[in-house]
């Protein structure tokens, strides 16, 4: 089992933004496999939040409207993570190829989506941390 530090220092390697890293450090040291569990999958959620506002914004900013993203828009008050998905599906063909700068900061976010999950070492890492917890009883 990784001690708190290896975890810390794991994450930080992975560069994920600061919110998301307190999830995931939190995620992986939570009490029990329920626990562990139920922080994972917010913290997926929270990830998909941070890809999907980051995208609408960019789309914002470039002016890139379509009537898919007008109808999910009003529903985010109070979204799911099929709606959060679906947010990024349609932001995603929105900046698809675009060259301005801010779409193209995004462009490895966006890129990284086509690619298998095998393909990224540091998902593939953190996938075999996960795979590293006991499992067990959710005491």
């Amino acid at each position: 089992m990784l001690s708190a530090q290896e975890v810390r220092a794991s994450l930080f390697r992975a560069d994920a933004p600061a919110p998301l890293d307190d999830a995931i450090y939190d995620a992986l040291g939570a009490e029990g496999v329920d626990g562990r569990h139920g922080r994972i999958v917010d913290t997926w959620e929270l990830a998909l939040q941070i890809a999907a506002t980051s995208a609408w914004a960019v789309c914002r900013h470039l002016g890139l409207r379509s009537a898919d993203l007008d109808e999910i828009l009003p529903k985010l008050r109070r979204a799911s993570i099929g709606q959060w998905l679906e947010v990024l599906r349609v932001t995603r063909g929105l900046l698809a190829r675009r060259q301005e700068a801010a779409a193209i900061h995004l462009a490895p976010l966006l890129e990284g989506l086509d690619r298998p999950f095998d393909d990224d070492a540091r998902l593939t890492a953190l996938a075999q941390r996960i795979r590293e917890l006991p499992v067990g009883s959710s005491s």
